[in-house]
């Protein structure tokens, strides 16, 4: 009788067991069942552990040698715990590189120094109001930044004085996505948001079209690369929203601690135009 390798990996047998027949079955459990075992391996199969009805996946079949029978891809699929398969290693691979740069990043953005921060801060609002973009848009997404961000909140207020239609992002609980709403007043429009520390316009200000048109979208982002790839939070709203303004001119504001030689970028990821930070403006390269 086989010891059970793993005890949390029993499961509700899908069919009753079947011994496999002797021509089947290594007359040795060891390196010698190799070459067999990795053909089982790449099935979709249970090894049933002898005796105790446990379960343990295909691929752990190097480590033991049981009783085995394949398991329909439908059968499998109807489990509840999500298939991993669909899940390429680059997929995996790209998700665990955007958490380390995300973390990263944030935690070089919370040990700015204030007067370096502040500093900084003036620097990339000034460029932004002597860009090209900046001075032809009319109507503008913006967002309020959170404490750890480059501060719009100036911007915000300079784009009201010079008759700008400002609109801002408001987040639909419980869904990954936002709406924008149009601003006049900062102090009436605006309540606290979703995430501790961000403000949001009230659900009653006046909404934006499903596809009104932005002369100019800054947007937010945590880690950026210079083909103008970022990555944000991870909820994926902005890049739902950017794929109905095309025609907008996207552009970011980053500090440059926040560029990074790579970002992992899936098919759907739209890169923003440009990067302005303190240091200058970088025009990305996958525009």
């Amino acid at each position: 009788m086989l010891a059970r390798l793993f005890c949390g990996l029993r499961a509700r047998r899908p069919y009753p067991l079947r011994r496999l027949s002797p021509e089947h079955r290594s007359p040795v459990r060891g390196a010698s069942d190799s070459v067999e075992l990795f053909k089982l391996a790449n099935r979709d199969c249970a090894l049933e552990d002898v005796g105790t009805g446990g379960a343990i996946p295909g691929a752990m079949l190097g480590l033991t040698v049981g009783l085995a029978r394949p398991i329909p891809q439908a059968a499998a699929r109807d489990r509840s715990t999500p298939d991993r398969r669909d899940e390429t290693m680059s997929d995996v691979t790209g998700k665990r590189e955007k958490s380390r740069l995300r973390e990263g990043i944030r935690a070089a953005r919370r040990a700015i120094e204030p007067d370096l921060r502040d500093a900084w801060n003036g620097q990339i609002r000034e460029a932004l109001l002597k860009t090209e973009p900046w001075r032809r848009a009319r109507n503008v997404l913006a967002y309020c930044s959170m404490p750890e961000e480059v501060a719009t909140w100036n911007i915000l207020h300079f784009a009201l004085q010079e008759t700008k239609r400002l609109a801002l992002p408001r987040c639909i609980p419980g869904e990954s996505r936002f709406e924008a709403h149009w601003i006049t007043d900062p102090r009436r429009d605006l309540i606290p948001g979703v995430l501790p520390g961000l403000m949001e316009p009230r659900e009653n200000a006046p909404a934006c079209r499903a596809a009104e048109p932005f002369d100019l979208i800054i947007v937010p982002g945590i880690a950026f690369d210079r083909r103008g790839y970022r990555i944000g939070f991870g909820a994926g709203m902005y890049d739902r929203f950017l794929v109905s303004h095309l025609d907008s001119r996207r552009l970011a504001l980053a500090y440059s601690l926040q560029i990074v030689d790579h970002v992992p970028a899936d098919p759907h990821d739209l890169p923003v135009h440009a990067i302005l930070t303190e240091e200058g403006m970088i025009e990305a390269a996958a525009r």
